[in-house]
């Protein structure tokens, strides 16, 4: 009689004990598992949302662009005396491109100029420690800008010594990508490289109004190692203002 009234209960109150502790541990591991069936869902989700960004295989739009013009480019230029006779002593031309860029459907002629033998006067300088800046005086590289007359005849209607990068401006090798001309306009690519890269295409219109050509769209790509952490730009004129040819810096008038 003095354990009857504690016998059963005793032992019903630990079978609740028992079946709450029991349900606590399912619930827990319900839960446990519920969460990491969403965790992986998650990580699925964000796999395939990194598996969208588009990136692009070798090589980008622009450096594909520089590597068809470098294809296409004969390793020693000749050209006319009507033409080498705008360029300045001492320098040669080691890029040209041919279009209409003025609307008159005659061929016009961009040129850029360097002074002759840059490499051995660069490699000069690295091995005799001399202090030598490419980007100022007789060193700076040129673009000439020929207006087509027809019949092999041209008139210089812009130079300027600021609109090509110089051998030593950017990055860890020659910066210059290219000159060309797309539909009608004047385009100029810099590749900047090192372990990250950046390329920018700056792309020049005619104004009928005005005889001249400005600045009309920027693009841009940047990017480091094997395409990581790609990135395309375009900016208008609207962002770049207004910048004539015969006025323009590739080191200073990039929009940015």
């Amino acid at each position: 009689m003095k354990y009857r009234h504690c016998s059963l209960p005793l032992v019903g109150d630990c079978n609740l004990k028992s079946m709450f502790k029991i349900s606590s541990l399912m619930l827990l591991a319900l839960i446990l598992f519920s969460c990491k069936r969403d965790a992986k869902k998650l990580d699925n989700k964000i796999e395939s949302t990194k598996a969208t960004v588009k990136r692009p295989v070798s090589p980008s739009i622009l450096e594909k662009i520089i590597l068809d013009h470098e294809a296409t480019t004969p390793q020693e230029l000749s050209l006319p005396f009507s033409v080498t006779k705008y360029i300045a002593d001492g320098h040669e031309a080691f890029d040209t491109a041919s279009g209409d860029i003025n609307n008159d459907n005659i061929p016009d002629l961009l040129i850029a100029t360097r002074i002759i033998n840059e490499d051995s006067i660069k490699d000069n300088y690295i091995h005799s420690d001399r202090y030598l800046n490419f980007d100022s005086g007789a060193l700076k590289r040129q673009l000439l800008l020929l207006i087509g007359e027809g019949k092999g005849l041209y008139h210089l209607a812009c130079l300027n010594d600021n609109a090509i990068p110089c051998l030593t401006c950017c990055g860890m090798t020659d910066p210059y990508g290219c000159i060309r001309i797309s539909d009608g306009q004047i385009s100029i690519i810099q590749y900047c490289a090192s372990n990250c890269k950046s390329v920018s295409d700056y792309r020049f219109k005619f104004s009928p109004t005005q005889k001249t050509w400005y600045l009309n769209t920027v693009v841009s790509e940047s990017w480091c190692f094997e395409y990581e952490e790609f990135a395309r730009d375009t900016m208008t004129k609207k962002n770049l203002g207004t910048i004539p040819l015969s006025g323009f810096d590739i080191n200073k008038d990039d929009g940015h």
